[in-house]
């Protein structure tokens, strides 16, 4: 996990070279952040899922908090 969050950083930090003021302003920059951010947590999130089943070789699971809120991740638990 901290090699990812290394890798969001540097999305984050350092690849971005906007001023704040023009990132707030640019509806497309949030956006492409948005879907740069939920691509990196479904990643993570998979890679945990897959850890987590082999594991416990269970087909059930619970999770909670923030992230078992995420639509998006949850639909690719099912695939």
């Amino acid at each position: 996990v901290n090699e990812q969050n290394k890798i969001f950083n540097n999305i984050i930090y350092h690849e971005i070279k906007i001023k704040e003021k023009d990132l707030l302003q640019n509806e497309e920059i949030k956006r492409d952040l948005a879907k740069s951010a939920q691509d990196i947590y479904e990643k993570i999130f998979n890679n945990l899922i897959i850890k987590a089943k082999k594991l416990v070789p269970n087909d059930r699971l619970v999770f909670a908090g923030g992230c078992a809120l995420n639509s998006l991740a949850n639909m690719n638990i099912f695939k």
